[in-house]
């Protein structure tokens, strides 16, 4: 098809290059509609963006051909260079979450849970939807103590220790390293203390955090004050 559009424009200039894409995007339709060629749809349909980054058509037609979830991802990649270019922050992000049901590498999922979070919260003012997004973050990577820390901020803004905690527990459920389940019921424990003031749930989950490390001199430190405290002695 190119070589014959070459062959018959005999040149590059702007209204031929306008032809072009009125071309492609007309073998897209066909592509799309009439043989149900999803993919070679596609591929005219990014070819115009790649000659027109904002082509109105062809994101049009990707934005409707993304319903088909075989070619999600794809047209996901595509939409989302076009989204960022316009900066149209919020379909970035809905498709970031379309993205997230396809990808299973750690690393891209946590990267785009962040960049969900850091556009609700800088671009529409949003927390609760940002904390959401970096609680689900946390969750796929507990190790990460960065994320943690982001968390904890966004939790000391909207009072929701509770929710932040029964994070950290589904974590330490989770887990099946027993330095990383000490530290995730510690902070549990912690929390719940200084947060809820729930002393009877803090021992709860430090003695959970003696369970995975027996060794551990701070949890043994933390448990006999508040045995003292709350007047226990097992």
């Amino acid at each position: 098809v190119d070589s014959l559009m070459t062959d018959f424009l005999g040149g590059d200039d702007a209204e031929e290059e306008e032809l072009i894409i009125e071309l492609k995007l007309r073998l897209g339709q066909v592509y799309e509609f009439e043989t149900q060629e999803l993919p070679a749809a596609i591929d005219q349909y990014e070819e115009v963006l790649s000659r027109e980054p904002n082509q109105s058509a062809a994101v049009e037609a990707l934005e409707r051909m993304v319903l088909e979830r075989d070619q999600r991802l794809r047209i996901s990649k595509i939409l989302q260079t076009v989204y960022a270019g316009l900066d149209e922050w919020a379909k970035l992000v809905v498709i970031y979450d379309a993205q997230l049901e396809f990808i299973e590498d750690k690393e891209e999922r946590i990267y785009l849970l962040r960049e969900i979070a850091r556009l609700h919260e800088e671009r529409q003012g949003s927390v609760d939807l940002a904390y959401r997004a970096l609680g689900r973050a946390l969750e796929e990577d507990p190790t990460d103590s960065s994320l943690l820390t982001d968390v904890e901020r966004l939790s000391d803004s909207l009072d929701c220790w509770q929710a932040t905690v029964d994070t950290l527990v589904r974590c330490g459920e989770e887990a099946y390293d027993f330095e990383l389940v000490a530290q995730l019921y510690s902070r549990a424990a912690e929390l719940a203390e200084d947060k809820l003031d729930d002393r009877a749930l803090a021992i709860s989950y430090w003695q959970k955090a003696m369970g995975a490390r027996e060794d551990d001199s701070r949890v043994l430190d933390a448990l006999i004050r508040l045995y003292e405290v709350e007047g226990q002695y097992p």
